[in-house]
């Protein structure tokens, strides 16, 4: 039965081209169609108004030998650590319009090998807005949560870039694989969409009164960086721990010819960068900032003793 149902996923797949129409996916017996026409058919792409609703459409189509229910739940856009855009339950940056609110989360039951063709209302918001507005529709079974399909959503009301607004927006630290990472955290406060985006830092942390501080460069190059999201810089050496402490950031963000410059002086605390270590397995600890230190009051201590012999020998 299993066997079975693959190749009617399969067959189906083959009508859907020979149709025309655009799948999006297909995952666990269930698949989402949008009714798209023109050339950007792996999204709805909307000149809109203020105010103003739209209607959108897809078929869904349930390939298992049983009954399922699909759940749609309207998402915000989200940019990964490596510059993939994706959708996000989570809330949005501040001044950002809430896709969250723009689509009433549905539910829609569906027999077996049955396929329905649904409309979704898009209540565009009342403020106007010059760029672009990505959000998402998220389908997903209501037995099965690993069976899941996003179509995104696009908005403009005059079809026209606008420039970025760029900044950074603190740091923190995590562990991923065993290795803690600092993470600059990239805002992009507009209405843009960025491609090919390349982020060119200096990341400078600040040692004990001066002494022991390090300057490391960091280059990284991102596909995508969507409008109100934040982009993860994920920034760490082999075997080494974050260090807590103050930071200084200067750099550059390139796009598509055009660059941006970026600076703000921020602070990981002791916490976080603890946290983020207790989490690692066969740090190296670095203590060159200890040995500076100590050959810093090495010669403040010579220096006085100094001083204080020319004293006694200016009395005499």
């Amino acid at each position: 039965m299993k066997k079975l149902n693959y190749w009617l996923l399969a067959l189906a797949f083959l009508v859907l081209l020979l149709a025309g129409q655009p799948v999006i996916a297909a995952s666990n017996n269930i698949a989402v169609v949008p009714q798209i026409t023109g050339s950007h058919s792996e999204r709805f792409q909307l000149i809109v108004k203020p105010g103003t609703t739209r209607k959108l459409q897809v078929t869904l189509t349930n390939f298992a030998a049983t009954s399922q229910t699909i759940v749609l739940t309207p998402r915000n856009a989200t940019t990964s650590a490596q510059g993939k855009i994706g959708f996000t339950r989570a809330g949005k940056l501040n001044e950002a319009p809430d896709f969250r609110q723009m689509v009433t989360p549905q539910r829609y039951k569906l027999a077996a090998h049955a396929k329905k063709l649904v409309t979704i209302r898009l209540q565009v918001p009342p403020q106007k807005f010059s760029g672009l507005l990505i959000g998402g529709l998220h389908f997903y079974s209501a037995t099965d949560h690993a069976a899941v399909v996003d179509v995104p959503v696009w908005l403009t009301e005059t079809n026209r870039s606008v420039p970025p607004r760029l900044a950074l927006a603190g740091i923190t630290a995590r562990t991923y694989g065993g290795q803690p990472y600092l993470l600059i955290n990239l805002e992009n406060r507009s209405e843009a969409l960025l491609k090919k985006v390349t982020v060119d830092l200096k990341i400078t942390h600040a040692g004990l009164l001066g002494i022991g501080s390090t300057t490391n460069s960091f280059v990284q190059t991102y596909p995508s960086f969507a409008p109100y999201t934040q982009l993860p810089l994920v920034w760490g050496r082999a075997k080494n721990p974050v260090q807590s402490g103050r930071y200084q950031i200067t750099g550059t963000i390139t796009s598509q010819g055009k660059q941006w410059s970026i600076k703000q002086r921020t602070v990981l605390t002791r916490a976080a960068a603890k946290q983020a270590n207790a989490k690692a397995s066969n740090l190296v600890q670095d203590y060159t900032w200890l040995l500076l230190l100590v050959i810093g009051l090495l010669i403040v201590v010579n220096v006085l003793v100094i001083a204080k012999i020319i004293r006694k020998y200016k009395r005499r």
